[in-house]
Order: structure tokens, then C-alpha cells, then sequence
């Protein structure tokens, strides 16, 4: 069999929504004939019991030390408490760690901005030797890098220019143009990230993303870039995930949102109109309810409170991957925020596609808009209007809550885009052809 080194920050046992792309690949890459090897990073204490392998076997995996800014942080905190600790049983009075204030704390944050490309940047060095090492003992003809940390590029660029070894590089987000991007603090910092991109793009024998935006967006950044070399492959959902449900049992008309919310991605203007439509119609409060799977913003917990929707919006915070299409597939209507960009496509919307269940999503612009309106598989409101989005929450609510249901088109045929194996294979086919597999084959 054919072997891939996929390099990525996350990777089972870790959780989250990150590391669902390049677990799923390495499931459905061997159905074509690739067997796939991980370069990844440790996963967090908080996450090592996960233990969620969605494959069929385990592959080669090699995890170089996390090294980045929030681990880090925790160790040095956990071995200055364990001095203050050894230092109070010895009866040495020592002042309490500082690395516990706010100050500290804020200036940490701050520290952020000034790692090029991201956080995960200390990762590299452990990164390089455990991939040189990975490749000596499993021989891949093919390296394929995904982010969405860009630091995984940069150790593919490596390892594909220490081995020889072609090189695919996937950008799941953009990277000088990702809407969630914080600018570095200085000119020289941009100039060098952007050329780091710069040479990832063109060093790269081909380039995978996630959103057809994408890649016009680098087209029309970097226009010597061949247009050939840029394949869109999306994100899709896994047959399998939705096979054993365990559905559960609500009361009430429910919606439920699965994600995390950071950044300019906010649940803020969701909360406002959800209190304005119970304002208008106080009769709704006992008969619906909101669950927030995943990480809500600080924003939207601050609104909770505020307006008084304690007894309507349930915080489940981060759940396993299983638990979440649970969630998912029990709801009466799902809610999508995509946030900022116009090529953002957060790949949560083909689960809910897959789900069945009618999509209630705030967005101005973007593919994720235009596939709920192409596929007629729920409401787009405008993302700012909070007035709006109470008047169309409204009028899905009600047409839920008729005995007919919301009218679904049939989809069957658009979801076969989107399936997983499918997907894999269209992988495959770019591994076969920067590999010379597929002349081989047609030899």
C-alpha cells in the first residue's frame, strides 16, 4: 500500500471539531489504496482520556512535543505552584505566584500576536526530527500538510525539501486572509508571515481548500499561481457518525447550536433577537428552548444573564464528537452562525445537512448562505439585524410547529458531495497524481 505522511496540530485523542478532517482521511484514505502515517502534536491533559479513533486501524502515529503558548503556560504555573508548595512545607514564606493575575494573564494573550505563524510555532524543531524519524521508518512517497495552523505547512515545507518527497498542502482556513486573523504588532512581522505564505503557495506541488473562495482568493493575491494547482475539495460529514444515534428526548421545540463560538464569531446577535421575539410573544418561553453545544463567547454568556434567558438557553459546553450529532440530530431546528468572511464554510453545516433537520442561519455572504438557499434546507437572516432575525426565527418556529413540518427538497444527490469516502477519494487522486501513481497506472 501507498503511504502519506499527514502532518496536522490535532489529531484523536484530542477533541474538537479540528481534528474531525484529518481523522476522517486517515479512515477513508486506505479504501484507495493510501496508508496514511500521523505527525501530530500531543494532545492536552484535559483531552488525553478522549480516546476517540473514529478508523478502522490505527495508524503510525508520532506526537512531538504540544510546545505551544497555553501549554506552556500550564507547566511553568503547575512547577512555580509546586516551588510554593515544597517552599511553605520547609516554612519559607513566598509570595503567591503572580502568573495566576489578571495582569499576567492579559499580557499572555497579548504574547500571542507575536508568534509567527501561530502559537503552535514551537512545535516545529520536535516536529521535524519526530517526522524525519517517521519517514525513515514508513517510507511515504506523498507528505500532505492541513491546517488550520500554518505552522504545519512550515514542517512539511521542511520535511518535503530535507526528503524530496512531494508535498500537498491543505488550507482548511485561509491564512493572511482568515476573517479571524489578528494582525502582528509590527510591519516587519506582517512582511514576514506573508512571504512565508508566499512560499508555502508556490513550494507546494499542489494546494488543496476547503471553500472555492478560497481559492479565488489566492488567485487574485498571488495571479503567477497556476490555476491547476489549486484543487477544492470541501468538508463534508461521515455516513458512519449517523448510523448508531442515540437520539434524546426534549419537551420542548428545540434549537440547538453545535460549535464553538471565539472571536467575531458571537452568538450576541442570535441572544438579542431570541429576547426580542419573547418580548413580542411571551407564550414562547415554555415552549421552546436553545442548547449551545460547544464553547460559548463571553458575550452570549453576559446576554443570558441580562435579558433573562436562564430558563430558555441550556450551556452544554464541549461534548464528545458522538455526543454532539446526538444533539444534532434531536433538534428541531439548527442553529448556524458561520461568522465573518465571505468564504468562511464551517464545516458543522454538513452535519446538519446530513442531519435532516431544517437550519436557521445568520449570514450576509458566503457559501454557507448560498448552500442553505441552493439546497432549500432552512432560513438565512441577515447576520446583524436583530430585528430581522426575530421576525424569521419566528416564522420557523412556526412552520415547525405545524403538523406538516418545514418542507424539505430531496438532497440525497447533494449529499453524495459531501460524504466523507467520497472525499478521501478525491484526496487520493491528488496523492496519486504528485506521486506519478496515476501514470503508473495508466502505463
Amino acid at each position: 500500500m501507498k503511504r502519506t505522511l499527514i502532518i496536522t496540530t490535532s489529531f484523536p485523542p484530542q477533541g474538537g471539531g479540528g481534528v474531525v478532517r484529518s481523522s476522517r482521511l486517515a479512515k477513508y484514505l486506505p479504501d484507495y489504496g493510501w496508508g496514511p502515517v500521523i505527525l501530530t502534536t500531543r494532545p492536552p491533559r484535559s483531552e488525553s482520556s478522549e480516546g476517540n479513533f473514529p478508523l478502522k486501524a490505527i495508524p503510525p502515529v508520532y506526537r512531538a512535543p504540544r510546545m505551544d503558548l497555553p501549554e506552556l503556560y500550564k507547566s511553568l504555573k503547575k512547577l512555580f505552584g509546586n516551588l510554593q508548595i515544597s517552599r511553605q512545607k520547609a516554612g519559607i514564606k513566598h509570595p503567591k505566584p503572580h502568573l495566576n493575575n489578571e495582569g499576567y494573564q492579559h499580557r499572555r494573550r497579548k504574547a500571542e500576536y507575536f508568534f509567527i505563524p501561530d502559537p503552535s510555532v514551537l512545535w516545529i524543531p520536535g516536529a521535524l526530527l519526530f517526522g524525519v524519524v517517521s519517514m525513515i521508518r514508513n517510507r511515504p512517497q506523498v507528505v500532505f500538510s492541513t491546517s488550520p495552523d500554518p505552522s504545519a505547512h512550515l514542517v512539511a515545507l521542511l520535511l518535503s525539501t530535507i526528503t524530496g518527497k512531494p508535498w500537498v498542502a491543505e488550507f482548511r482556513d485561509p491564512w493572511m486572509t482568515n476573517p479571524f486573523r489578528r494582525p502582528k504588532p509590527f510591519r516587519w512581522q506582517e512582511a514576514l508571515e506573508a512571504k512565508l505564505e508566499r512560499l508555502v503557495l508556490f513550494r507546494a506541488d499542489r494546494i488543496v481548500v476547503t471553500s472555492a473562495q478560497f481559492k479565488d482568493d489566492f488567485l487574485e493575491r498571488y495571479p503567477s499561481l497556476r490555476q491547476e494547482n489549486i484543487h477544492f475539495v470541501p468538508n463534508g460529514f461521515d455516513p458512519e457518525d449517523f448510523e448508531e444515534v442515540q437520539p434524546k428526548a426534549f419537551d420542548k421545540v428545540t434549537i440547538v447550536h453545535a460549535g464553538n463560538f471565539y472571536n467575531d464569531r458571537s452568538s450576541a446577535n442570535f441572544l438579542t433577537a431570541l429576547s426580542l421575539l419573547l418580548n413580542w410573544d411571551g407564550n414562547l418561553r415554555s415552549q421552546i428552548q436553545v442548547i449551545f453545544v460547544g464553547g460559548l463567547d463571553p458575550k452570549g454568556q453576559s446576554l443570558i444573564s441580562e435579558y433573562g434567558l436562564e430558563d430558555v438557553v441550556i450551556q452544554k459546553g464541549v461534548v464528545s464528537h458522538s455526543e454532539s450529532i446526538s444533539y444534532v440530530c434531536s433538534a428541531d431546528v439548527l442553529l448556524l452562525v458561520p461568522g465573518p468572511g465571505r468564504g468562511t464554510m464551517t464545516g458543522k453545516i454538513f452535519e446538519y445537512l446530513a442531519a435532516k433537520k431544517p437550519i436557521f442561519a445568520l449570514a450576509d455572504e458566503g457559501p454557507a448562505r448560498d448552500l442553505v438557499l441552493e439546497t432549500g434546507t432552512g432560513v438565512v437572516s441577515p447576520a446583524e439585524d436583530t430585528a430581522a432575525i426575530a421576525r424569521q426565527l419566528e416564522g420557523l418556529l412556526r412552520t415547525v410547529m405545524t403538523e406538516d413540518g418545514y418542507p424539505f427538497q430531496d438532497v440525497s444527490q447533494v449529499m453524495l458531495r459531501y460524504d466523507r469516502r467520497h472525499i478521501a477519494g478525491e484526496i487520493a487522486e491528488i496523492l496519486d497524481f504528485v506521486s506519478g501513481f496515476d501514470k503508473i497506472g495508466q502505463g
